[in-house]
């Protein structure tokens, strides 16, 4: 047990050694050696626990329930004073609710509801345990020397290093918290803490932009707080449990009933993973540091919310209004973003939509419930968190290098790589493996998709044919603009080398679509046998099929960039062809047809929202009335 505690305890003493580190240096070095370290032990727990597929720890003492309330409530303050300082008086509200209510609930209640096992781990927390270490890491490492070029090109901005990666430790220990707590008390302490670092990663830059994105971000998810409070109250008041192993048990008994407080943790699932209408801080924003966004989006929040989602893809499905609300908002979400992203050509703005609507299509996944559907959710969340960490990375040291850059999401892919190969050459691989993780679960994944079709739902199967159609282009048209671009000479002979955690990057993307068929059938389905009782084995054959492709594709692509040396120089298209052709912005009002496509979807899901939330209620009523 002394392992897995470790795994949460010992990021939040390398952030209180950042908070009071300076020299780039010996951050530098504080940061691998964390990182080397939370592998290692990650693998550790992986050799000690995974051959018996779950294991439950007791770690019972009387107080830690008041020292998380206390906690819990040392954040509020913050919230609450910043909320304020800034005019911004919604957010103060949500973040006193919760936790008055919490701590309320806590002194009546609390002492009364016993909980057996408050940590719990499986092959699905062991695998995401490996995958925090390492990316997480790697992002922080990339994002040092980042930010020291970060501040060179932006004097005028206050420096605040020590914070910025104090900050990401703490996150990733809360993430670290959220697969290994089986307390849902526990749960939604690092739940806050999640949202209160993202709020500070987003605002780092400290710009009006910046800030504005910031609080967009922070009341949206203490809304979803105040979702995620209504269903632990409901789960201890009803069912005298705050365990979550144990609400899956109930699930498979008590379906309608447990999908009363589901209904309102996933909703704070769908709020952190940057479900639209909830998404909008991050495809609008500007003014982002990369590391911060390869945090939020690859490791810690937007992770979170659909882990937690497809941890009770059990209970959800397609015969309940929680299950039916979270098929239809991912979908919608994984449409509206995919077409959003097709017709918006600013690199900044791909990447964030492509994002939201990878996102999406887990969701979608977890809301299904069946096995063969959250295997796939499972295998795109890995694949996504490395090749976007690998991209935005890739990006945001062209930002860095590009003169025209200041801030804003307004460089084409073309205009940011040119002169670029080596990092044309980097993205290109993060944007051939998102790729291909969606070809795998959009095309070849035959049983996901039929799952969709078979639920019955047209909307939700219609969006995504629309939305895969989407996100296969917009990735495609990427990678053709990104292979021009690598093919071309370098700018100068001072292009920027690439830095060490950029190449890891690099070779753990190419390493994880190699071995994901590995990880799929002696990790993913194993765990999909325990919690669903059984899983089909054809998901083994495509993944099979898969490992092949991707080792073809892996060798087809050194044999372009590496086969010769010669360079070609592209020729710029004429002024008629590049307005009348090349620009679709000349053709499109790209901007009014973005709004539109949020705005659409937007309503579209929280009609789906709201309508799933009358079916609670009116399920609510019969009980009530049968019980009377």
């Amino acid at each position: 047990m002394g392992i897995i505690i470790s795994l949460t305890a010992f990021p939040v003493i390398i952030a209180l050694i950042l908070l009071v580190t300076k020299g780039d240096k010996t951050r530098n070095g504080v940061m691998a050696f964390a990182s080397i370290a939370m592998t290692a032990a990650s693998i550790a727990a992986v050799v000690l626990y995974f051959p018996s597929g779950e294991k439950f720890f007791k770690f019972h003492f009387g107080f830690v329930n008041y020292v998380v309330i206390g906690i819990a409530a040392v954040i509020a303050i913050y919230l609450i004073y910043e909320g304020l300082r800034h005019r911004r008086y919604a957010a103060p509200l949500f973040a006193f609710v919760q936790v008055a209510a919490l701590a309320v609930f806590e002194l009546i209640q609390g002492t009364g509801i016993k909980v057996e096992h408050n940590l719990y781990v499986d092959r699905f927390s062991m695998i995401l345990m490996i995958f925090i270490s390492i990316t997480g890491g790697l992002i922080c490492c990339y994002g040092n020397r980042y930010m020291d070029r970060f501040h060179q090109k932006y004097p005028e901005l206050k420096d605040r290093r020590n914070v910025f990666f104090a900050v990401i430790f703490f996150g990733i220990a809360a993430m670290m918290g959220l697969v290994i707590f089986n307390n849902l008390l526990w749960i939604y302490l690092v739940w806050e803490i999640i949202i209160v670092t993202s709020f500070v990663l987003i605002g780092y830059a400290g710009t009006a932009g910046a800030l504005r994105a910031a609080f967009h971000y922070l009341t949206w998810n203490l809304f979803g707080g105040l979702a995620l409070t209504a269903g632990i109250l409901i789960l201890g008041q009803v069912f005298g449990t705050l365990e979550l192993n144990v609400v899956m048990k109930i699930g498979s008994l008590y379906g309608d009933m447990v999908a009363i407080p589901a209904i309102f943790i996933v909703l704070a699932g769908l709020i952190l993973a940057m479900q639209i209408p909830f998404s909008g801080w991050l495809i609008r924003g500007e003014d982002f540091t990369s590391p911060a966004i390869a945090v939020i989006s690859c490791v810690t929040s937007a992770n979170a919310g659909v882990f937690l989602i497809l941890k009770l893809a059990p209970v959800l499905g397609t015969e309940n209004f929680a299950g039916i609300m979270t098929m239809m908002v991912g979908g919608i979400t994984f449409l509206a973003a995919s077409l959003v992203a097709v017709f918006r050509p600013e690199a900044a703005k791909t990447v964030s939509c492509s994002t939201v609507a990878s996102m999406g299509l887990i969701v979608a996944c977890g809301g299904i419930g069946s096995a063969e559907a959250v295997a796939a959710g499972i295998l795109l969340l890995l694949l996504h968190g490395v090749s976007k960490a690998l991209m935005l990375a890739s990006a945001g040291t062209a930002a860095l290098d590009h003169e025209k850059y200041d801030g804003r999401q307004d460089l084409s892919i073309r205009e940011l790589f040119t002169g670029r190969p080596k990092l044309s050459a980097c993205m290109l691989t993060g944007t051939a493996a998102l790729f291909m993780a969606n070809f795998e679960l959009l095309i070849m994944r035959y049983n996901s998709l039929s799952e969709f079709a078979e639920s019955g739902n047209i909307l939700l199967f219609a969006a995504l044919c629309f939305g895969a159609g989407a996100a296969i282009f917009y990735l495609a048209k990427c990678m053709g603009q990104l292979t021009l671009t690598a093919a071309e000479p370098e700018l100068d002979a001072g292009e920027t080398s690439l830095t060490r955690p950029v190449k890891l990057l690099v070779a753990l993307t190419v390493f994880l679509c190699i071995v994901f068929p590995l990880i799929s059938m002696f990790g993913v389905m194993p765990y999909l046998e325990i919690a669903f009782g059984g899983v089909s084995a054809a998901g083994n054959l495509v993944d099979s099929l898969m490992g092949l492709i991707v080792i073809v594709f892996l060798v087809i692509l050194c044999g372009v960039f590496y086969g010769g040396r010669k360079k070609y120089v592209l020729p710029e298209p004429t002024e008629g062809v590049q307005c009348e052709a090349c620009d679709i912005r000349h053709a499109v009002d790209t901007r009014i047809f973005e709004k539109k496509t949020i705005l659409i979807g937007g309503i579209l899901s929280a009609i789906s929202i709201i309508i799933s939330l009358g079916f609670m209620i009116g399920t609510l009523v019969r009980l009530l009335g049968g019980a009377a």
